[in-house]
């Protein structure tokens, strides 16, 4: 393979402007056309000027320089609606590959992805300990042995993507705070950069999760959305109008510090009852085993054999699925806060899509969906509907969101 990804302007910038110089109308036109090839693959030359508003000869000129650039290759034939059949263009897998890493459950999770943003190997690992430096040492080892996986040998890596919990500062890659990592001002990126000698893209897990639904999952067909993350903590990544909301300075906002119950627990931020207090995954956890310590659940006691310490969210589903209404309350409880929230999100935003995932909205499973189905129905009254659907990526969506991302920064392709 021809290594010439680095001609290609990697800062080009698809939205022309008056009185732009020739070299920057045609990286600027490259970049719309390389995203619109992203957005549509496989897609034809006449398609790809239609939807581009350029020349057709304009777009088989952009689309010759990125096939000398190995950025992207033809895919065999179209239908033909008449004249010449078409051939159609994608990305070329074999462009490079991008490594992943992915922070925001209980595991830490890492992936190759290959240049069209399929997946081609993935690994998980238990966190073994939490604060920046454990941390840096685990993301050094997940990424060394991406590395070393057979057919990585002569691939070029085009980049690094991470997905984090938190608050982060995306232009300088560096998380503000992580509560659930013990993390604080962590500047992740130049970390990284220092030691791999490669581009590095730092994202929440929330932002990454949204665009992936979008690209490939449960909200292809949505314009407006909300992903609705519960995990460890709880946050909302937020699509509008054909890119991620990013709020002011790069910050969406901490929606697991909306206040669902002023006499719930106190927050770490100093509130109390704020989302993440009643609906997380560790405070499910925690209300299961006070259940347990007042010996009130036989069902739940029997799926956990007695053991309070192997407690998880999976247990929780099993005993409620077996009748223990114990652990039926705890779904709904939890299913109520996140539809308040959901609801107050909707009226304010007017969103009606919400597109659910993360560690804990799986684990809980449909049972979990359809208690908030239940509540929203009731807060709704006279709002408009509000569309909920789980994740169609699971887990997936972490390391396939950053990775796509990763490949859009290095590409200079646009969202």
């Amino acid at each position: 393979m021809k290594n010439k990804t680095q001609n290609v302007p990697l800062s080009i910038n698809p939205t022309y402007k008056k009185g732009q110089d020739l070299a920057g109308l045609r990286s600027s036109n490259m970049a719309l056309v390389l995203s619109t090839i992203w957005q549509n693959a496989p897609t034809s030359r006449a398609y790809l000027a239609k939807k581009t508003g350029l020349a057709v000869s304009s777009v088989t000129r952009l689309i010759r320089q990125l096939v000398e650039n190995d950025l992207v290759v033809e895919a065999g034939k179209g239908k033909s609606s008449g004249g010449r059949t078409p051939k159609l263009i994608m990305p070329n897998p074999n462009a490079g590959v991008v490594l992943s890493i992915d922070l925001s459950s209980s595991s830490l999770r890492g992936g190759v992805f290959n240049a069209f943003n399929q997946e081609i190997f993935v690994e998980q690992i238990p966190f073994t300990d939490l604060g920046s430096g454990p941390l840096t040492d685990q993301i050094f080892s997940m990424l060394d042995s991406l590395q070393s996986q057979s057919g990585m040998q002569g691939q070029k890596i085009l980049g690094i993507g991470v997905s984090t919990p938190g608050v982060i500062d995306a232009k300088n890659g560096v998380v503000l705070e992580a509560y659930n990592l013990h993390l604080s001002n962590y500047p992740l990126q130049a970390i990284l950069e220092e030691k791999y000698h490669l581009p590095v893209n730092i994202q929440t897990d929330t932002s990454v999760a949204a665009i992936a639904e979008k690209y490939y999952g449960s909200a292809q067909d949505f314009d407006r959305f909300v992903y609705l993350l519960v995990s460890n903590g709880i946050g909302f990544g937020i699509y509008l109008n054909g890119q991620l909301y990013e709020g002011e300075n790069g910050i969406p906002g901490r929606s697991g510090h909306i206040i669902v119950d002023r006499n719930g627990p106190v927050c770490i931020c100093g509130n109390r009852g704020c989302l993440e207090t009643v609906a997380n995954r560790p405070a499910i956890i925690s209300n299961a085993k006070r259940i347990l310590k007042n010996n009130r659940d036989p069902i739940l006691q029997e799926v956990i054999d007695g053991d309070s310490g192997s407690l998880s969210l999976q247990h929780i589903t099993h005993a409620a699925e077996a009748g223990s209404n114990f652990a039926m309350e705890l779904i709904r409880t939890t299913a109520d806060h996140l539809a308040f929230a959901m609801r107050n999100t909707s009226v304010a935003m007017g969103i009606q899509n919400f597109v659910i995932g993360g560690e804990a909205s799986i684990d809980l499973g449909p049972l979990f969906l359809e208690s908030i189905r239940e509540y929203l129905r009731y807060y709704q009254k006279f709002d408009p509907a509000i569309n909920v659907v789980p994740t169609q990526l699971g887990y997936d969506s972490f390391l396939k969101g950053v990775s796509l991302m990763t490949l859009q920064q290095v590409f200079g392709i646009s969202n």
